[in-house]
């Protein structure tokens, strides 16, 4: 009997134990969001948000260069890049972006086996801003091929 009421306190112990520290370690990453709501956020500001293809033939492989500077006041970085479907790609830099320096992301978009239509795609920049998600897209009318 007494193992087993041993047994039963060390195991609380260390659930218990292991609460406080997840507690605290989400603590710490609540703080760290506090720094991105500060007025030295940095600022993604864009040349353009949305670029159009114009016409493009089914198959057609495109890219185009989005240009953005960081018009904060503290280094922007570019945490992840979310695209809506396998057929878009989006290249970006890896390194901090410093105050009132530019940077490019490139998107490319593969129609191979896209149906004739009007095509519009987003991406979601993830990064150290203010909100923490920033959004710019493509289009396209995908012609069929001859």
């Amino acid at each position: 009997m007494k193992k087993t009421f041993l047994l039963l306190l060390i195991t609380g112990t260390i659930a218990l134990t292991s609460c406080e520290k997840l507690r605290s370690s989400l603590e710490v990453s609540d703080n760290s969001s506090a720094a991105i709501n500060s007025e030295v956020a940095p600022i993604m500001t864009f040349n353009e948000s949305r670029y159009d293809f114009g016409r493009i033939t089914e198959g057609d492989e495109v890219s185009h260069v989005f240009k953005f500077a960081n018009t904060g006041k503290t280094p922007l970085i570019i945490k992840d890049i979310k695209t809506q479907c396998g057929c878009t790609a989006a290249d970006y830099p890896k390194d901090p972006v410093p105050p009132g320096a530019t940077a490019d992301i490139k998107v490319n978009f593969n129609s191979k086996g896209k149906p004739a239509g009007i095509v519009m795609k987003e991406v979601s920049i993830f990064a150290n801003t203010q909100p923490e998600i920033t959004k710019i897209s493509i289009a396209a009318e995908i012609l069929a091929k001859k």
